[in-house]
């Protein structure tokens, strides 16, 4: 019986080919806008996600002061009981970053300490936040590192550039040589800082201060973290040397006025892993500090990106709703059209069931090929959209990536969500079909 229904279904289609045309159109424009926004929520939600897994930062937990700036992002940070007293403030020392690597399923600690600076090779000079790792994050390095080598002693003066600062010095990965000279310029306080500060001439208190490195290698894209975004690693050694003379900020010329020092900003915690970051992390918190984890982080912007998805979804939606009123109105007009034929059908046997099921066909068809062509229309909107942005910004020399993705869950979903609609569309008209009086529509006129 449904194939005989099928058959009559598509026949009554193809007779009025030009309206269930404009219908299908309707729904595929709704079902097509909805593949396509929800697409690139999905796609730079996976581009995220597979980035920080490919990058090993789902297993490091990153270690701040309460009194740290970034202290209102992790868990507990926003506790001003533990802001308020400044006797409980927890130094990142030496001390404690033994205390950091005894913790168990800890693989390795280091301290956080960076200085920004102009990082100059030849005539090329660019603003760079520089980092000091020590010999023990040689691993970790390696993990992260395109091209180039790893430091061989804490005095080593190799410098290796993120993959952002090697673009805009114009540095080639594949072309790198042994001993290519770069050259570190901070800013320093003179020495006598007190009067000059104090004084009414216009002169400064700053002076500048050249280091001279080698380029040893590029690093893969970086990463921004709770202590900003590092251009640049020397060794540990080197970055205290640089690092206790450069000028951060205004506040680094009063702690100098006040030879007031509290330990390193944080420190990177590396965990075995990502299974034990939880218990990790509630270990480090008891010791009086803050702990950050870039799993943290990923559930909130996953959260996000739902409610991201959610809302484009809706604004989809409301384009699929247009395509329902056509889809209701075609079908209300089919059936005051064929009024004499629902008679005829009825009174040589078709059941109320039978012509209900008709008409839901249709609009079920209408709903099929609507829900397809609008996958269709959806991958080529954000294929489209894609090789736009991506003009914008090719002067940058960003490499062309595609940012959205369009999975098996999200077509099924299009395509049932097309059908349903079609169909719930076309229920009333059905309906209104179904309960015709034979007689009354064997004299409709």
């Amino acid at each position: 019986m449904f194939k005989e229904t099928l058959i009559l279904a598509f026949g009554n289609v193809r007779r009025a080919k030009l309206r269930y045309t404009l219908t299908m159109c309707g729904i595929m424009i709704g079902t097509g806008a909805i593949v396509s926004m929800i697409s690139y929520a999905v796609g730079m939600q996976s581009e995220i996600s597979d980035t920080i897994s490919s990058s090993g930062l789902l297993t490091t937990v990153y270690v701040l002061p309460r009194s740290s700036p970034m202290a209102r992002m992790a868990p507990g940070g926003d506790d001003e009981n533990a802001l308020a007293s400044d006797s409980a403030e927890v130094h990142i020392t030496d001390a404690v970053l033994e205390k950091l690597s005894s913790i168990e399923e800890v693989r390795s600690v280091f301290p956080v300490l960076a200085f920004p600076a102009i990082v100059s090779l030849g005539a090329k000079k660019e603003f760079a936040l520089v980092a000091g790792l020590p010999l023990s994050a040689n691993e970790v390095l390696a993990d992260r590192l395109d091209k180039g080598e790893v430091f061989s002693s804490e005095t080593d003066s190799l410098l290796l550039a993120s993959a952002s600062l090697a673009r805009r010095l114009e540095i080639d990965p594949d072309s790198l040589g042994p001993g290519i000279p770069v050259t570190i310029t901070i800013v320093t306080l003179q020495k006598d800082v007190a009067s000059s500060i104090f004084s009414f001439g216009t002169r400064a208190p700053l002076a500048t201060k050249e280091f001279r490195f080698r380029l040893g290698g590029v690093l893969k894209e970086a990463f921004v973290s709770p202590h900003g975004r590092t251009d640049a690693y020397i060794p540990f050694e080197m970055t205290k040397v640089l690092a206790a003379q450069a000028v951060r900020d205004p506040g680094d010329i009063l702690k100098n006025l006040s030879r007031q020092g509290g330990g390193y900003p944080g420190a990177e915690v590396h965990v075995s892993s990502m299974a034990h970051i939880g218990r990790v992390s509630e270990e480090i918190r008891s010791m009086g500090l803050l702990a950050m984890s870039v799993s943290d982080q990923l559930k909130r912007v996953r959260s996000t990106f739902v409610l991201l998805s959610a809302f484009l979804g809706a604004i989809g939606g409301a384009a699929l709703l247009v395509g329902c009123l056509g889809i209701m109105n075609v079908m209300l007009m089919s059936v005051l059209e064929r009024t004499r034929e629902i008679g005829i059908m009825k009174s040589t046997g078709a059941t109320r069931r039978n012509i209900l099921g008709l008409f839901v066909t249709e609009a079920a068809l209408v709903g099929v090929v609507g829900g397809l062509l609008g996958i269709v229309l959806g991958w080529v909107v954000a294929e489209a959209t894609n090789h736009i942005m991506f003009a914008f910004v090719v002067r940058d020399e960003i490499p062309f990536r595609r940012l959205y993705e369009i999975p098996a869950w999200l077509m099924a979903g299009a395509v049932v969500l097309a059908i349903g609609v079609s169909i719930a569309a076309g229920l009333y008209p059905a309906r209104r079909a179904a309960r015709m009086d034979p007689a009354v529509a064997l004299r409709y006129e």
